[in-house]
């Protein structure tokens, strides 16, 4: 199943894309969706957090606990914990969004807007940042279920990541809006840089075919 936000609305294809089914967003303009294995839906805008109830067709608010609510990023980690990024911020529920709890993180990390994130098979959290007021863009990895975090440095430059996917090996890939990617084989502890990206050239997102 493919969840894809467009303004008030969200897209949903269980097909592959051969059929599509609009969802409308009860408020305002969609700013990210989050979905576990289980097709579980939430979705997040300006006014903070909200659950789909597939059942009754209904959105539930489920923002208790996070202020300055500018969410760029859901990311489910396990079945009940889900992780929500805003500039700066990172909230944790690992009661399925019922309530959430601040998690501090190093005050010099500025999150991207619209960040990259994932859940490595190891169980690693990734979600990309920037260091040191945008002079340094890397990753924030957490290795106990976004509890705490380290920063990682990969690019000493501005250039923002735009997108992060692991493969079925388990090496882990970034590409950057100067159209660069690098690649890691051991959990982000080295990488190595494996396309050089042309002047004027972009890359927005990055995938892998898992076949």
């Amino acid at each position: 199943t493919v969840f894809v936000p467009v303004n008030n609305w969200i897209l949903v294809t269980k097909d592959g894309g051969e059929n599509w089914e609009q969802i409308l967003f009860p408020s305002g303009n969609v700013s990210c969706v989050g979905w576990d294995a289980q097709d579980k839906m939430l979705a997040a805008c300006y006014d903070g957090i909200f659950r789909y109830d597939a059942l009754n067709n209904e959105w539930n608010d489920i923002s208790n606990g996070i202020y300055r609510r500018r969410i760029e990023k859901i990311l489910f980690t396990t079945e009940n914990t889900i992780l929500v990024f805003s500039i700066q911020k990172c909230f944790r529920s690992t009661d399925g969004g019922e309530s959430w709890d601040k998690i501090k993180i190093d005050p010099t990390v500025i999150a991207n807007y619209y960040p990259a994130a994932l859940t490595a098979s190891t169980g690693n959290i990734f979600v990309s940042a920037s260091f040191d007021n945008y002079n340094e863009s890397g990753l924030l990895r957490s290795t106990d279920d976004g509890v705490s975090w380290e920063r990682i440095s990969v690019l000493s430059n501005p250039y923002n990541i735009t997108g992060i996917i692991e493969d079925p090996d388990g090496n882990i890939f970034i590409s950057t809006y100067r159209a660069n990617i690098f690649m890691t084989t051991d959990q982000g502890e080295t990488w190595s840089q494996v396309v050089i990206g042309k002047y004027g050239e972009n890359i927005s997102c990055i995938n892998v075919d898992k076949n």
